[in-house]
């Protein structure tokens, strides 16, 4: 074998690089921590076996690096970095799962931990089961309502969307039977949309052709005007010249082709889902409600006041309250966007007196 470090940078590379081989969020801070828990703990640099010394490990040093990652994850100032959820840990058990299948599949096999990575495979709940103590021990949240993804998991679905919404040509949209191109293209704008705005998947049907801003990057929900990110609105422009073309008398933005259903049903953006998220999380996601509670977290974090938000992404005040339970403020941060509002609504000119 090589250097840990070589072996390391060479797996994330073949782990995520067909992704985006610019981004390393999801597996590199992860595989870091197991690597760091290796040298540190199990003093892999000085073991007389070297690299080799991987071949040793089993169960127990995963469940012990487990509690490394835990810890020092809360070492940082920032809350926002602490691991805190059952699910990230999930997480950090499949990237563990995927090194070590890289490593049988270089030749180098260990076989307790190949063993334990079957049962593993083979049945969630003995992983669940194998995480519950230390789950426990640092009081995780096990959130069984929809979580919000990891901030990792969601920018690899918005690339991998924006990737479909390039890699799609549009002269060959509806050279398949079903139209299926076509359908991925509008199911990853969707997604992106959904990431983006934190709207309710069924509020899709409602948005309007004329509701786009294309100029500017903005589109109207309702009464409010949504800034739209640089890559959505370019793939809207792209989807409207091909619409166009397909539902001119349509008011509604979304329609579908001569030969697919509506692009708003969930069973296409559900496939999208699972096909990007199969590779980046501890299980296969269909779950539009997490992408919009990560935007909703946001909107709350800096102060949007949460009337606003339920009006225009339709959720229940149910949704709302879980948010809520993610927002992080800085110590001393709590009422800097309370502030901004006071300091907006007693408009001072510059002779003292108020506005």
């Amino acid at each position: 074998m090589g250097s840990i470090y070589k072996i390391k940078e060479t797996f994330i590379f073949e782990k995520y690089g067909h992704i985006n081989p610019e981004f390393d969020g999801v597996y590199s801070p992860k595989i870091n921590s197991f690597v760091e828990f290796l040298i540190d703990r199990k003093n892999l640099m000085s073991n007389p076996k070297g690299v080799n010394g991987l071949l040793e490990i089993d169960d127990k040093d995963i469940l012990e690096s487990m509690r490394f990652y835990i810890i020092e994850s809360r070492k940082n100032s920032s809350k926002k970095y602490w691991v805190e959820r059952v699910n990230t840990l999930k997480r950090r058990v499949t990237v563990v799962r995927e090194f070590f299948k890289y490593l049988q599949k270089e030749g180098h096999v260990n076989e307790s931990i190949m063993i334990e990575i079957a049962r593993w495979d083979d049945d969630k709940n003995y992983r669940d089961k194998f995480i519950k103590g230390i789950s426990e021990e640092f009081k995780l949240i096990d959130n069984k309502e929809k979580p919000p993804y990891e901030d990792d998991e969601l920018q690899c679905i918005l690339d991998g969307c924006f990737k479909i919404t390039q890699e799609i040509d549009e002269k060959e949209m509806f050279r398949k039977k079903k139209h299926t191109d076509y359908t991925q293209f509008v199911s990853a704008l969707i997604i992106m949309l959904i990431c983006e705005t934190g709207i309710k998947y069924k509020v899709i049907g409602s948005i309007r052709r004329e509701d786009v801003d294309f100029d500017n990057s903005i589109i109207s929900i309702g009464r409010y005007s949504i800034p739209i990110s640089k890559k959505l609105n370019e793939g809207l422009i792209k989807y409207v010249r091909i619409r166009d073309g397909i539902a001119q008398n349509e008011p509604k933005l979304f329609v579908k082709s001569e030969r697919s259903n509506s692009p708003y049903v969930n069973s296409y953006v559900s496939s999208v889902m699972r096909r990007l998220t199969s590779e980046i999380c501890s299980e296969e996601q269909t779950n539009t409600t997490g992408l919009a509670k990560n935007k909703i977290i946001n909107l709350l974090t800096v102060g949007v006041p949460e009337i606003y938000i339920k009006e225009w992404t339709t959720f229940t005040d149910v949704v709302i309250e879980d948010c809520k339970r993610y927002v992080k403020t800085e110590v001393g941060q709590e009422y800097d966007h309370i502030n901004k509002y006071i300091h907006k609504a007693f408009n001072r000119q510059d002779d003292g007196h108020l506005v």
